[in-house]
């Protein structure tokens, strides 16, 4: 119980401590294709992202 693997608090700091020390080091991030949206009656969601990212 608890485990990053049950998505548990564990997981989530680890995630929020590596988005910490990446975020500064972004200097551009561009969108490089067509985004397609999940086709359902109750999520409007995003199948996939396709972005460039460029580094500090």
């Amino acid at each position: 119980m608890g485990s990053a693997a049950h998505g548990g608090a564990s997981g989530l700091s680890g995630s929020r401590h590596r988005s910490k020390k990446l975020i500064p080091r972004l200097a551009d991030i561009r969108l490089t294709g067509d985004v397609p949206r999940v086709r359902s009656n109750f999520v409007n969601g995003i199948k996939k992202l396709p972005v460039e990212v460029t580094l500090t």
